[in-house]
């Protein structure tokens, strides 16, 4: 029954959107000017404008436009001390293109930052999370604040260590980065200004980050690892502060992680720990071979498993096929090249020892 209220609601949520951006493109009737900043009818958002927002009973979400340029890198911020903050960013057909509850920290909400794909007209729909997520939930009521801000990405590459500053007027800081498929990196944020947050996002279309983390490298710091390169593409870094107005000098650090070459019908030993959260293999494999690969762990460390072809597409994924133990058996190899092995703990920051066999299947051709 929830599922099918949230399916109408959304269906409701496009009807709405879709006839607001209609009234929008209205010509505006004169208004007296207010003590806040609101926008009229008519009249769009521009980039850098900070506006106040109120939700209501009467009015849970309020909605915004602006007009983009096909290859705008934007983010959309909404705060609030007397709300939880929840965004979407529509098309004037009212199709969700991305959101966001928690994205800018401290229950603050932020789209972004993403490469606008064409020109055009963009809604945006602020609200609160228990308006989206709860049926029965009592509606949020209070100010809110928003602003669509554009901004340039300084391009980087890796391995490679940046140092820069947060100012005291910058929300974020956002980085250019190439990737190669199948690449397998680590990405620490550091600083002893501020509590830093590192976001990554594909660049080449509008999606949902891909990572993100705040505290995992200790003393608050960010840290992904292992950040497997899903296809050479683009992809958007975002330096930012997990509180409000977070300000300071950092220190982004990208790192190749480098693999050990694993023969057939050998086991190896490693261990898990804070500063290595993956194991990295490599085996040479022939077309239409088919392995077995066993992980074995102590101390019921739950870990996965995942096999990379040469192209770096994933060939196969496991995580409890024996007890708490990742296992991939017969699985055939498309071509000759190098395959890589990926160990990670389930639960990020787990640790422990653990061995992985490689082998020829039976079933081997």
């Amino acid at each position: 029954m929830l599922a099918s209220k949230r399916r109408i609601r959304q269906r409701l949520w496009r009807l709405w959107a879709a006839l607001a951006i209609a009234l929008l493109a209205a010509p505006a009737p004169a208004q007296e000017a207010t003590e806040e900043a609101t926008v009229a009818p008519g009249e769009p958002l521009a980039y850098g404008e900070v506006v106040q927002g109120q939700l209501t009973e009467e009015n849970p979400a309020v909605l915004y436009h602006f007009a983009g340029e096909a290859g705008d890198i934007v983010a959309i911020t909404m705060r609030s001390d007397q709300v939880d903050p929840y965004l979407r960013l529509m098309d004037t057909a009212g199709n969700v293109l991305v959101f966001d509850d928690d994205g800018a920290g401290d229950l603050d909400a932020r789209i972004g930052p993403v490469v606008l794909p064409e020109d055009g007209l963009y809604v945006i729909v602020a609200s609160s999370f228990e308006a989206i997520v709860s049926e029965q939930a009592e509606i949020e009521t209070g100010r809110f604040e928003l602003d669509v801000t554009l901004y340039e990405a300084l391009p980087i590459g890796y391995p490679g260590e940046f140092e820069d500053v947060l100012g005291r007027d910058e929300a974020l800081k956002v980085y250019w980065l190439e990737g190669e498929t199948g690449d397998i990196l680590r990405l620490s944020l550091e600083s002893d200004d501020f509590d830093p947050l590192l976001v990554i996002s594909e660049a080449d279309h509008l999606a949902q980050p891909v990572a993100r983390d705040d505290d995992s490298g200790g003393d608050l710091n960010a840290l992904i690892v292992p950040f497997v390169v899903p296809a050479s593409r683009p992809y958007l870094l975002t330096v930012t502060g997990y509180r409000r107005y977070n300000t300071g000098a950092y220190r982004l650090r990208i790192e190749v992680l480098e693999a050990q070459a694993l023969a057939f019908g050998e086991t190896v030993e490693t261990t898990l720990s804070s500063e290595q959260q993956a194991a990295i293999y490599t085996f040479e494999g022939r077309a239409n071979e088919r392995v077995d690969i066993v992980v074995e762990a102590a101390d019921r460390l739950d870990t996965t498993l995942t096999l990379f072809g040469p192209d770096g597409e994933q060939l196969a994924f496991s995580d409890d096929a024996n007890g708490l133990n990742p296992e991939v058996r017969g699985q055939p190899l498309p071509e000759d090249g190098t395959y890589r092995i990926l160990v990670q703990p389930f639960r990020r920051g787990s640790t422990g020892a653990l061995t992985v066999t490689l082998s020829l299947s039976r079933e081997s051709s």
